[in-house]
């Protein structure tokens, strides 16, 4: 094999599948990854055996082949590359490298030892524009599980039908629901958000991003980049039955003052996230008490509808739901041990369930 490509579309390949790579793979060759070159084409393969990540680009190709390299090697010499062409060939057992007057002699794997993925056979598909899903995924990961215990909380359920594409996530403290337009069929699938996120990482020029499912997987493709994942397995906690249906509390705000406010509450609430929230007829007071640190108390108007009323929460969560709302937010409430519902009703509307903390 013998190619020449620019260092650039090197560097964004290789970020775009690295993120596949573990750094704890089991063999060499789970680290490595698969370089196949043909018909002015080059495609860097990674997978970590639950998800495949390939990355297609546009090459000169003297001499077609294909090898396996160290996928972090790679991805390093990658990063540290001038702005110029690269040039890659393989002799027996290495490849060389040449940027420049840089030279690199890395080991290489036999490719027929690479583990392949079956071709995938969609049954569904939506198409959504790249940037809105984006937000999507940029909103909803952060309500996403961050331990093992519960698998299926660790993806992203996700709901096609209605001209709507939605996203749900839950840690079991809070439930994050976005959604937005999307053209496709109906379907309902548990992504990995890993995948999700790997996938909007990538630097993409393209416009829409297509996500079409099987019984058993899912693939995600964004232009030159795609996506093969395995589902994760389990039933999906039914969100809605969480839901309030009533509240006796209602407060509209402006988010990006509320924002500000926690961030400041938050240099005292640096070992005990939790804020205080003194809600009256036309003004929130958010309190931080750290009995280490001190006090902090700011005031800023609301528009209030109900009861007056003294709550708690974890203001890292209220950050993380309130910093993407645009216009005015709304937060229901019933009383200061049942969980608060916040709205964002802009072009992406979202949906924000939290569960209060003790006072």
């Amino acid at each position: 094999m013998k190619i020449r490509i620019s260092s650039a579309s090197l560097a964004n390949a290789m970020q775009a599948v690295s993120g596949c790579v573990s750094g704890r793979a089991a063999t060499a060759m789970q680290g490595g990854v698969l370089i196949s070159a043909s018909d002015g084409e080059v495609t860097f393969r990674t997978t970590d055996m639950f998800t495949s990540v390939k990355a297609t680009v546009q090459a000169y190709v003297a001499e077609q082949g294909e090898t396996v390299v160290s996928a972090k090697m790679l991805h390093n010499i990658s990063r540290s590359l001038p702005d110029a062409d690269v040039e890659l060939s393989t002799l027996d057992d290495s490849a060389q490298l040449k940027c420049l007057k840089s030279r690199w002699k890395l080991r290489t794997l036999n490719p027929r030892d690479f583990p392949m993925w079956e071709d995938m056979s969609p049954d569904h598909s939506v198409t959504v524009n790249r940037k809105t899903l984006q937000e999507l995924v940029d909103r909803v990961c952060r309500a996403v599980a961050k331990d093992n215990t519960k698998p299926v909380l660790k993806s992203i359920h996700t709901v096609v039908g209605g001209g709507r594409i939605v996203l749900i996530a839950t840690d079991a403290l809070r439930v994050c629901t976005v959604g937005a337009p999307a053209e496709g069929d109906e379907f309902a699938a548990n992504i990995p958000s890993s995948a999700l996120k790997g996938a909007m990482a990538a630097k993409s020029s393209a416009e829409t991003v297509t996500i079409a499912c099987s019984d058993t997987q899912a693939c995600i493709v964004d232009g030159a980049f795609t996506y093969v994942t395995r589902l994760a397995e389990g039933n999906y906690p039914n969100v809605d039955m969480l839901m309030p249906k009533s509240c006796k509390t209602t407060v509209t705000l402006d988010p990006d003052e509320f924002a500000n406010a926690l961030k400041r509450a938050g240099v005292v609430a640096s070992i005990n996230p939790a804020v205080i929230l003194d809600i009256a007829s036309d003004t929130m007071t958010i309190r931080a008490v750290s009995n280490d640190q001190g006090e902090s108390t700011e005031t800023i108007p609301i528009e209030m509808e109900g009861e007056p009323l003294t709550i708690g929460f974890n203001h890292h969560y209220i950050l993380d739901c309130i910093e993407y709302m645009d216009g005015r937010a709304v937060i229901k409430l019933i009383d200061r041990v049942n969980p608060a519902v916040f709205h964002d009703y802009g072009d992406i509307d979202m949906t924000y369930l939290l569960l209060p903390v003790k006072v």
